[in-house]
């Protein structure tokens, strides 16, 4: 999976903008994440029947990590943490 091109359309499933309510996690955040990100890694740890890729990007102190359905488009985020938090 290849990061968001610049402009690209994001959709969001509603549990990730729970998540980015609850964590303080900006869309401005998760499409930096996404068009720049310092790391792109299948989430192993998700059921075959859930397939996503992990975006992972350091903004400020911390990493921000964005799931995203794996052939989605426009991208799908399926959920926003804070990486090891």
């Amino acid at each position: 999976m290849e990061p968001l091109s610049p402009g690209g359309q994001i959709d969001y499933e509603p549990h990730a903008q729970e998540r980015m309510a609850e964590f303080g996690i900006t869309e401005r955040q998760v499409r930096e994440t996404l068009e720049q990100p310092q790391r792109i890694r299948p989430a192993d740890h998700r059921p075959p029947t859930d397939p996503c890729m992990i975006f992972l990007r350091p903004i400020g102190d911390r990493c921000c990590k964005v799931y995203v359905r794996i052939d989605s488009d426009p991208m799908l985020v399926a959920t926003v943490v804070w990486h090891g938090e």
